[in-house]
């Protein structure tokens, strides 16, 4: 049989999910494994990051969706390696998380990142609890409520929550709720997920809020208030220091407005003082709140507070 009928075969295998192994295939068509492996390689060099060794010797498509994405842009298997070379080289845990542990071309791709790379602290928070996390996981892929034992500032036993969305953020893993519990927040709250001590999965199931689902798709910042209106705030940001407001957005509503003497004036859309105020206080005293009087009172306020 010919390479290209070979290589047809073990392409629709792969579209059918099935494990393709090298030494099947090869008693398959009669022929050496060396033979197989080009056959592969060929594959691999289309399929990319697609295409994963699921154990020594074997492949299987990661989904077909990435497929289809393939199809439709060469590039995205780039974009792909290049998330998992960002990902991969801060945390060995990073791998459980996304549960590809089984597959080979991460681990692969973490080996040559960390040629290139060095992260001095990792950015990611190490999970203490990984079994908790995936029955969180599972709670969320069929909708079903939780009950959780969370401790914040206190223990908390909180039943019939709804997981939404496994949710990273300033270096930490968030579960995106709604529950009865936070009223004052229209019932939304992000829950750290170390800070969960135990997960119960219930039976009983709940329709997913199309609504909450947005606000965590553009949610700015995890002090934003679920319901809240939004207001605008102004500052002035001293020249010594604008250059950092100049290359990074601190928040999506970001505005900047440069002056004549080199100062910006930057705004923001919020609607909760704690969104900004942390960031205020980072880099005072080159910053100056000019709108709205009432945030500028209030960090006045701390200041004295702190002084005292």
């Amino acid at each position: 049989m010919n390479q290209a009928y070979r290589i047809l075969y073990i392409f629709f295998a792969l579209i059918e999910n099935r494990e393709i192994c090298i030494k099947e295939v090869a008693k398959k068509f009669d022929i050496n494994k060396r033979s197989v492996q080009r056959d592969m390689k060929i594959l691999k060099e289309f399929l990319k990051e697609s295409m994963a060794l699921t154990k020594q010797g074997c492949y299987k498509l990661i989904n077909k969706t990435l497929l289809t994405k393939l199809f439709l842009d060469i590039q995205d298997s780039l974009k792909v390696k290049d998330f998992f070379e960002f990902l991969t080289f801060f945390d060995n845990d990073f791998n459980d998380i996304l549960e590809y542990e089984s597959f080979y071309f991460i681990k692969d791709i973490q080996k040559n990142a960390k040629k290139i790379y060095h992260i001095h602290d990792s950015p990611i928070e190490k999970l203490s609890k990984t079994n908790n996390l995936k029955n969180i996981k599972r709670a969320i892929s069929y909708h079903q409520y939780i009950d959780i034992v969370y401790f914040e500032k206190k223990r908390s036993d909180l039943n019939h929550i709804k997981p939404l969305k496994i949710v990273y953020a300033k270096g930490n893993w968030y579960l995106a709720s709604m529950t009865k519990y936070y009223k004052t927040n229209g019932g939304f709250k992000f829950f750290r997920i170390n800070f969960i001590e135990e997960v119960k999965v219930l039976s009983e199931t709940f329709k997913r809020d199309p609504v909450a689902l947005d606000f965590i798709q553009n949610f700015q910042s995890l002090f934003q208030n679920y319901i809240k209106p939004f207001y605008e705030v102004k500052l002035r940001i001293d020249k010594e220091i604008e250059r950092h407001f100049r290359v990074k957005k601190y928040l999506k509503s970001q505005k900047n407005y440069p002056q004549k003497n080199g100062d910006i004036i930057v705004t923001y859309r919020i609607n909760d003082d704690m969104e900004i105020i942390p960031l205020i206080k980072t880099w005072l005293p080159y910053v100056k709140v000019i709108s709205p009087n009432s945030l500028k009172e209030k960090i006045k306020e701390d200041i004295i507070k702190f002084l005292d």
